[in-house]
């Protein structure tokens, strides 16, 4: 809404300020400001489709979400099917079989800080780990800790097939999906999964 406000009031003003009585002119001056505001509105387009997140890993027991830009995007196994324009995926990334990978995997983690969730050679679907969130769900009287009756209950009469949740890392604030019976991903909710200050 930002880009589009600025693109609206920015091209008018530009266009007064081109605007001369030789029509030739005028009419070279209002393409060449048509086609800046175009290539900086689809630069910012792309430039904020970067940034959200694209995708909400579950990775042991929560949900990390990850922008295109904190991954190789192109290096996305055939399994997943992203495209730049498309809602954000639920996906799966876990360590490796091998213990020397996975090591190496856990190391790296904790050393530079480099979550499993941003390697996308370990990506796949979230159905196929379903049993694995099944262990994990929590229960939902746990969100009573953190937040209140009220908003708690208005939000589970919204979702109401949800008999678990996970909590989301966010670079923000930190939320918490709801799960159904069969591990399936409903939303992310704004409660918090524990003491969020």
């Amino acid at each position: 809404m930002i880009m589009l406000a600025i693109d609206v009031i920015v091209g008018p003003i530009l266009t007064a300020l081109v605007y001369k009585k030789n029509k030739k002119l005028f009419l070279f001056n209002v393409i060449v400001i048509l086609l800046l505001q175009l290539s900086a509105y689809f630069y910012g387009l792309y430039t904020v489709a970067q940034g959200r997140p694209a995708f909400m890993v579950f990775v042991v027991d929560d949900i990390e979400l990850v922008s295109p830009v904190d991954v190789s995007v192109d290096r996305l196994g055939e399994n997943i099917a992203y495209h730049m324009l498309s809602k954000p995926l639920w996906i799966a990334s876990t360590y490796s079989d091998d213990p020397k990978i996975s090591d190496r995997q856990r190391s790296d983690e904790i050393t530079n800080g480099n979550s499993i969730a941003t390697e996308v050679s370990n990506y796949q679907p979230l159905e196929w780990q379903s049993h694995k969130v099944k262990e994990k769900l929590r229960s939902l009287d746990e969100l009573r800790v953190f937040n209140s009756q009220d908003k708690l209950d208005r939000t589970l009469s919204q979702h109401t097939n949800a008999i678990g949740w996970l909590p989301v890392k966010a670079p923000e604030i930190d939320r918490v999906a709801l799960f159904d019976e069969n591990a399936y991903p409903i939303v992310i909710v704004d409660l918090n999964p524990w003491d969020v200050k």
